[in-house]
Order: C-alpha cells, then structure tokens, then sequence
C-alpha cells in the first residue's frame, strides 16, 4: 500500500477515535460502556466494522488475519491491536477506563497508522 493511502486511512481513524472519544467524555464515567448507545447517538462504535484500518487489513472471510495492519503488533503470528490497548477499552467496565485506553489506541494511531515496514 502506497504511503499516501495509509497517510488517508490514518487521518480517517484518528477522526473517528476523535468523535468517539468526544462523545465518550460526555457520558457518566462511571457507566458501563456499551456500543450500542453510541452507535444510537453517533452512529460509529469501536468494532472492526467501524475501523478504516480493519476495512482495509482484515479479511476473515478468507481467514486472514490482521497481521498485515500498521496498527497490529505481533509476536509468534499472534497480532494484537493496538499494542493490545483496543482489547483493554473492549473490556472496559466503565467510561472513564474505556476513555483511558481510547486515549492510548488513539496516540497508538497517531504513532503508527500510516508505519511502513
């Protein structure tokens, strides 16, 4: 992938993470974080189906894995999202832990979204 495509999927995620994290800000920290309010409000959540990078790296209908993806790090072909940052705001029990690993996935996006080897 031409550096300038990664550079227009990188800009892309950072603006979602962006408008996520806004709105995340807004809610009680104190909640439980569920995709689906948000996908009511914004319509845009944190799964792969909202995920420019995912879109473009992932393909599990072919078995694929994400391995590939500027945003995966891998050890022993075991990627991880993220520097397994995306799993720990997934299992976030409330907002304000999910806010603190947005805030890492985001930097991590900042940092690595357009990275090529």
């Amino acid at each position: 992938m031409k550096k300038s495509q990664l550079l227009k999927l990188q800009k892309k995620a950072i603006k979602h993470y962006e408008k996520m994290i806004k709105w995340a800000m807004e809610q009680d920290p104190k909640d439980v974080p569920f995709s689906s309010s948000m996908v009511d409000e914004i319509n845009e959540d944190w799964y792969g189906s909202n995920c420019v990078h995912c879109e473009v790296f992932f393909n599990g209908d072919k078995g694929e894995s994400c391995i590939a993806c500027p945003l995966s790090g891998s050890s022993n072909d075991s990627p991880t999202c993220c520097a397994e940052n995306w799993e720990k705001m997934n299992s976030s029990e409330t907002w304000k832990r999910w806010l603190v690993y947005a805030n890492k996935v985001l930097n991590h996006i900042k940092k690595y979204g357009a990275y090529e080897e």
